[in-house]
């Protein structure tokens, strides 16, 4: 009986661990996709390639999309 009580509590633990780990993963995660977003804005990239000297002529930016289906 206190065998079987440590290693539930050994369990426990490890899994509040785990839990924790995993949240903070969501948490950079959802910090990561922001970025992206405001990386990705055409109005940013078009500023940027104005600095490095480019220019657009009579075309349209379109945002690429990933073909990953949980994006």
């Amino acid at each position: 009986m206190v065998l079987y009580s440590s290693t539930t509590d050994s369990l426990n633990r490890k899994l509040q661990t785990l839990e924790h780990q995993v949240q903070q993963q969501e948490v950079k995660n959802a910090g990561l996709q922001f970025e992206i977003k405001e990386l990705s804005r055409p109005e940013r990239i078009i500023k940027k390639a104005k600095e490095s000297g480019l220019t657009i002529q009579n075309a349209e930016i379109k945002k690429a999309t990933s073909s990953k289906s949980n994006e």
